[in-house]
């Protein structure tokens, strides 16, 4: 835990937002250890037949570490949807980094250069954006107009979203874009929204993703501050630590080995 000063010299105790979105990459950095690395080992027939049970073991615990990851990124998503100065740069940086992270996303899981198939999970954070914005702009224009007619709108839009990035095969793909409604529609009860998207993401994905329930305890004693920020670092361990895994599966396997997995 930490505290930040606040004007008249009191202190704000509580974890800052960086504290998040650390414990976040850590988590996806284990969790894309145990996919990339070690389920490619598994897949492949890697290891020795007697050492398999072990690193499988390691594996599933790597994916249950992961699940923590995804639903703070909505949450923090969430934070900074709302008080951004600029929407429209914040969507745009999510989009750029979807791109970037492409080919190192492809190459770590599908072992392509391009899968078409497949998008990582800024797509899926930027569709969540949108969607969000979509209903805060339907929201603050016909709110006091009609409330029913309001509501009906914002959540086709929210579900045209949701249908986009389960089309494109965003990672998480509906799921994903509907936690993050989820945690906007319900963002002023903090640890019920994270338990309502944790749930909803165990039902529309994956049972594993109750994992994620541990985040009710850091999200507990958020203070609501950002603290530090090395904003463009955050964005660039995506794509760099998927390289790295990659770049490993190459020191692993013999040369001839690796490019008959990796279709470079």
């Amino acid at each position: 835990m930490n505290a930040e000063a606040v004007p008249g010299g009191e202190r704000v105790p509580g974890i800052y937002a960086s504290f998040l979105k650390t414990l976040a990459l850590l988590s996806m950095i284990i969790d894309h250890l145990g996919a990339a690395v070690l389920g490619t080992m598994l897949s492949y027939g890697i290891v020795p037949s007697e050492q398999r049970e072990k690193l499988y073991l390691v594996y599933r615990i790597c994916r249950s570490i992961g699940r923590l990851a995804f639903p703070i990124f909505c949450f923090l998503l969430v934070e900074g949807f709302v008080h951004t100065r600029s929407k429209e740069r914040y969507a745009l940086r999510l989009l750029i980094f979807a791109f970037i992270s492409d080919v190192p996303y492809d190459l770590a899981f599908s072992h392509e250069v391009f899968d078409w198939t497949e998008c990582n999970v800024f797509f899926t954070l930027f569709f969540g954006l949108v969607a969000i914005w979509c209903m805060d702009a339907v929201m603050a224009r016909l709110e006091d107009k009609n409330k029913i007619l309001c509501l009906i709108l914002a959540l086709a839009a929210a579900g045209a979203w949701c249908y986009a990035a389960e089309k494109l095969g965003t990672d998480y793909g509906m799921a994903g874009v509907g936690a993050i409604v989820i945690l906007y529609i319900l963002r002023q009860w903090r640890l019920p929204s994270m338990l309502c998207a944790v749930l909803f993401l165990a039902y529309a994905s994956n049972i594993s993703e109750l994992f994620a329930l541990v985040d009710l305890l850091p999200l507990y004693f958020y203070n609501g501050k950002r603290g530090r920020q090395i904003k463009y670092f955050f964005y660039a361990i995506y794509p760099l630590h998927l390289l790295f895994y990659v770049g490993l599966m190459f020191f692993i396997l013999s040369g001839d080995r690796f490019f008959e997995i990796y279709v470079v």
